[in-house]
């Protein structure tokens, strides 16, 4: 371990020498693997097809790429020869960027030189190690298929690693609020991180990255999840029910000790699985004072119909067939669902977000 680390440092040095981090552009400064002298490789994004944004010639094993980038941003390294198309990604940024870089049946390469990077090295480690241990379990379950027992255990398993695999990038991001994987595994976690914790990261992100679309996204979320946060006055919408009849969440609310305002739609495959939850609640519930107001996000009246008699929901439903555009969703901040919120008789909200046993 001691010697890699040893080679790893003397590599970035090499690379490094005694120049100092560009504040007005990036070097990204790479070695390759022998046989592709003369040789043009590329950085690139990908948005349905290959854009190529710079070139260069490989030169004794060598080769550099300079210019500036107004944010911080993923980027490829792209070669292509023939049939042969191959290409790894990193993180390119204002700053300068070691790669040792091995090109042969695919591309890998180690990239060093700033926080974002040795951030997303880990980033890749932790999915990389997952594939690893998911596929043979994944081979086991399709060879077991009508053992019960035993599909259940492997599926157990599987369900096991891919929650470890989240929690370690959630954890990985709340470490990096510094630079940009932090605002890239934030875009995917923090609505399950909460408000508090979520602003907590938010506060920590420098300012040369609060332009970057992530953080303004994230931002942006939160401002409206405040206002529909635990404790805070319900936010009235309108739609219509299933019957073509107009119908505001206001008049449920503050006519039962309780009302679950559901957001689903039919084509949502966990919303249709935790459906069942959220009928023996009601089952349970609706003789002491729960009343629940379904929100869907269907665009189709029929399919939207269907799946309400098919899974026996017999209260109150409400949609404007937008989707995600719907009144309710951006409202209240819904961006995955199913989402749940919890309404006292008094109009403030109780909790958000309750499924299985916890609703």
């Amino acid at each position: 371990m001691n010697k890699l680390f040893s080679l790893i440092a003397l590599v970035a040095l090499v690379f490094l020498g005694t120049a100092t981090a560009s504040a007005q552009g990036y070097s990204v400064r790479g070695t390759v693997n022998d046989g592709y002298n003369g040789k043009t490789i590329y950085l690139a994004t990908y948005k349905g097809k290959w854009i190529k944004t710079d070139s260069t010639t490989i030169q004794d094993n060598r080769f550099t790429f300079n210019g500036t980038i107004e944010n911080t941003q993923m980027r490829y390294l792209l070669y292509q020869d023939g049939g042969k198309e191959l290409f790894n990604d990193f993180i390119l940024e204002n700053d300068i960027i070691a790669m040792n870089v091995n090109i042969g049946e695919e591309m890998t390469m180690t990239t060093m030189g700033t926080n974002s990077n040795d951030a997303f090295n880990v980033y890749k480690e932790i999915f990389t190690n997952y594939r690893a241990q998911v596929k043979p379990l994944r081979a086991q379950l399709e060879a077991a298929q009508g053992d019960k027992t035993k599909t259940d255990s492997l599926q157990a398993l599987l369900y096991a690693l891919s929650d470890q695999a989240e929690a370690n990038l959630q954890e990985l991001g709340l470490q990096n609020s510094d630079n940009y994987v932090g605002l890239m595994i934030a875009k995917d976690y923090y609505t399950r991180w909460g408000v508090a914790k979520t602003k907590e990261f938010l506060a920590k992100v420098p300012e040369s990255l609060q332009l970057d679309p992530y953080y303004r996204r994230i931002t942006a979320h939160i401002a409206v999840l405040e206002k529909s946060a635990e404790g805070m006055q319900f936010i009235d919408i309108a739609a219509k029910t299933p019957d073509g009849k107009d119908v505001k969440l206001s008049d449920y609310v503050g006519k039962n000790k309780l009302v679950l305002v559901d957001f689903w739609a039919s084509w949502c495959g966990p919303c249709m699985m935790e459906m069942p939850n959220v009928v023996k609640a009601y089952e349970q519930f609706k003789s002491k004072g729960l009343e629940i107001v379904g929100v869907s996000l269907d665009n189709k009246a029929e399919a939207w119909q269907k799946a309400i008699t098919e899974k026996n929901m017999t209260w109150p439903q409400m949609s404007d067939l937008k989707g995600w555009k719907c009144e309710g969703s951006v409202a209240y901040g819904v961006n995955a669902i199913p989402a749940t919120v919890l309404i006292g008789q008094d109009g403030k909200i109780i909790a958000r977000d309750l499924r299985g046993e916890q609703l």
